[in-house]
């Protein structure tokens, strides 16, 4: 960062934090994980299995709740706007006998509670938003500090796909879940006001509506039950395709030495396949829900209309509106917010377990203290390490006698290491060589290692994933160096720093097979002779002046190679280090500001053809208006019909509206109707065909971008992954 940013970006955070000092990310977090273990805790004194409900309860207290007291006022200003309008729309009447000071004060009270109820609405979203991303934050540190109390047979049962889950998906959908939370509550209460208001103008016809809002409402409990299903399901496969991802790009130098590339892509193309196949169930319930939501006020006025005309039960543009303004409002209420709150409810449920699983899984043990190394036979650390050796501390200076006789990191597989006795002194570099990791991670715990004041160091390979500079680098000034004073065990394959070492022990199926100095072992090893005379043998047949390409071999079996593999092993190192060399990874650019257009029609192309697109988009937006046009001009015609029966104030077409027998006018009724049900029935079939379309679309852009940006990612080269590990 640029010392200008560094500037500014410190009175930013400072007055950030004066502003909103409940919303530092390191307090809330550190709180609730805090909770979290007092919680665990408790359980264990009480002999009760942990509850991450209590604990988010207890957490959060009443405050959802009273931040959802704010929504009460909203509710009763949107019903009481309609009302309102229907008493200020009789003013715009040719006859009107309403005197304008009226007029005036209906209009005032129109734009006070719209102002009202936006303000009211805001703040309770952005109260509920700054509630909602503490607790995801909380329950992100509970997930981190879990992870790193983890026992080695606990990270045997869990994958990075499912941490990944856990820390994207199931986080997110808690945010979610808590922000719609007071939904539950509030959408029934606004059908009650709803009713209220309906039955001033139409009595008992205003529970028709409402009794289609509780079947659909019905409908969405029905389906969250089954979308908690459907989502297990699918998480599954994430879970699957992401472990997958993650060892594909972890053994990336193996692929591209095999060109296993066409291979692995046609893998994560099924697995993805049958993420979509699961998907596309979901998405069945998602359009059928979707359908009913974006029908529900042509629903609902086909309804009440069909009812109303069925008993010849007269209708004005004043109801009209009032009706119209209403069935919005719930459709927003209950159709839309509820059904997304309930979803997430039961989604939440479904991603609480998942979390509450992984906290209750078992942790290494902390506390453990040897208080005596004189004679220790079996130490068992939380039933996942076993250790049985004879240790004990030689001096009052840093010098360990170490016989370790078996040891093993889970307590149902064979011992790992067997026979290894260390004799070591500070200063000593200890090099342990066998069948040892690629160092990728332990160069990274490597640095951290030496922020620690520690009497022993155990670095696991930590200079095999980089060039030979940085490898002498790194063992010149860490190891020899800033670690000289220190006992340094290291495991390593690197054996050009093998003649640095105090001693030397060599590994074969983790058990010490030889040991002793350099000297030593070339005098008595066979197999460490022959591999040195080998290695020999090609530094004669390297140029000189050449250090970059030094040989890097690995020695997982020594006494199995041959000179000839030996050699051909060596000359893929080196060509492969070549072409790293000469790959040099291009400039990173990133974009800032407005997005681009193209990458929208990027999207659309992907998804279909633009003309399709925009196609659908322009029918569904026509067919909707052309609706809305009809049922005012069918509704005015009523209040035509039944609102001055004499025509003395009106137009000609008026006129001809009165002049109409009962029996014309019947005929006249009926055809308006069954147009009106045409054309709500024309709509609904259109919003079908939109909606799986739209999903249809969506879930095609998905399958080919992923598809397109895996393949980018697997065809990169070799240096791309060097510089963005994962």
């Amino acid at each position: 960062m640029p010392e200008s940013d560094k500037i500014l970006s410190e009175p930013r955070r400072i007055m950030m934090e004066s502003w909103c000092p409940n919303s530092v990310s390191d307090d809330v977090g550190s709180e609730r994980v805090l909770n979290w273990f007092d919680e665990v805790q408790k359980a264990k004194e009480q002999k009760r299995q942990p509850s991450l409900w209590r604990a988010t309860v207890k957490l959060m207290g009443f405050r959802p709740l009273l931040i959802g007291l704010w929504f009460i006022p909203y509710k009763l200003l949107r019903t009481i706007n309609p009302l309102l309008l229907a008493f200020l729309l009789p003013y715009f009447l040719p006859c009107t006998t309403m005197s304008a000071l009226t007029a005036w004060l209906l209009a005032t009270g129109i734009v006070f509670c719209s102002a009202s109820s936006s303000v009211l609405y805001h703040s309770f979203f952005y109260r509920m938003q700054q509630c909602s991303m503490q607790l995801r934050i909380a329950y992100t540190g509970i997930i981190y500090k879990k992870l790193l109390r983890l026992s080695s047979q606990s990270m045997n049962k869990t994958s990075t796909g499912q941490i990944t889950n856990l820390l994207s998906n199931d986080a997110n959908l808690i945010e979610t879940a808590l922000l719609f939370m007071n939904f539950l509550w509030m959408s029934p209460l606004g059908i009650v006001f709803v009713v209220i208001t309906l039955w001033y103008f139409v009595r008992y016809i205003a529970f028709i509506p409402v009794g289609y809002t509780l079947a659909l409402l019905c409908w969405q409990f029905v389906a969250g039950r089954l979308f908690v299903k459907i989502r297990s399901k699918i998480l599954q496969t994430i879970d699957e395709r992401l472990k997958v991802m993650s060892e594909i790009i972890r053994s990336m130098r193996i692929v591209k030495m095999y060109c296993w590339e066409a291979s692995f892509e046609h893998k994560i193309k099924d697995v993805r396949k049958r993420e979509i196949i699961r998907y596309s169930y979901r998405l069945i319930l998602d359009c059928v829900q979707t359908l009913f939501i974006h029908t529900y006020v042509d629903m609902a006025f086909l309804l009440m209309y069909g009812t109303m005309w069925y008993l010849n039960m007269a209708f004005d543009t004043k109801y009209f509106a009032v009706a119209y303004c209403l069935l919005a409002y719930l459709k927003w209420s209950v159709a839309e917010v509820f059904s997304y709150a309930v979803r997430n409810l039961v989604e939440y449920l479904s991603a609480r377990k998942r979390i509450e699983t992984f906290l209750l899984l078992s942790e290494s043990e902390r506390d453990v203290r040897i208080r005596s190394l004189s004679s220790v036979q079996t130490v068992l650390f939380d039933n996942s390490y076993m250790l049985a050796s004879d240790c004990k501390k030689q001096s009052e200076s840093s010098s360990i006698y170490c016989d370790l006789k078996v040891a093993k990191w889970e307590t149902d597989v064979p011992f790992t290491l067997k026979n290894i006795e260390i004799n070591a002194q500070s200063g000593d570099i200890i090099a342990v060589i066998g069948p040892v990791g690629s160092g990728k991670k332990a160069r990274v715990n490597m640095a951290r290692a030496l922020y620690q004041d520690a009497d022993i160091y155990l670095l696991d390979d930590p200079l095999s994933a980089v060039d030979v500079k940085v490898g002498k680098h790194l063992f010149e000034e860490c190891i020899k160096g800033y670690l000289k004073c220190k006992v340094c065990i290291l495991v390593t394959h690197q054996i050009q720093y093998l003649k640095d070492a105090t001693k030397i022990i060599v590994l074969n199926n983790g058990e010490a097979v030889a040991q002793g100095t350099y000297e030593e072992l070339l005098k008595s090893s066979i197999s460490f002779a022959k591999l040195l005379e080998d290695i020999h043998q090609h530094e004669i047949n390297t140029p000189d002046g050449d250090e970059k390409n030094k040989l890097n071999l690995s020695i997982d079996d020594l006494d199995k190679r041959t000179e000839n593999d030996l050699l051909l092993r060596t000359q893929s190192s080196r060509t492969s280090r070549d072409e790293t060399q000469n790959n040099h990874q291009p400039t990173e650019t990133k974009a800032t500001g407005v997005v681009k257009w193209h990458v929208f029609l990027d999207y659309f192309r992907a998804s279909a053809s633009l003309i399709l697109v925009f196609l659908l988009m322009f029918i569904v937006f026509t067919s909707q208006q052309a609706i809305a046009v009809f049922s005012n001009w069918w509704s005015n015609e009523e209040q035509l019909r039944h609102e001055h029966p004499n025509g003395t104030c009106g137009s000609k077409f008026k006129s001809q509206i009165h002049s109409m027998s009962n029996n014309e006018w019947e005929l006249y009724r009926n055809k308006k109707f069954y147009i009106y049900s045409g054309t709500v029935a024309v709509l609904f079939i259109i919003t079908l065909i939109r909606v799986i379309s739209t999903e249809f679309l969506c879930i095609n852009a998905a399958r080919i971008l992923h598809n397109r940006m895996f393949q980018r990612i697997i065809h990169c080269p070799i240096v791309f992954f060097d510089n963005n590990p994962i």
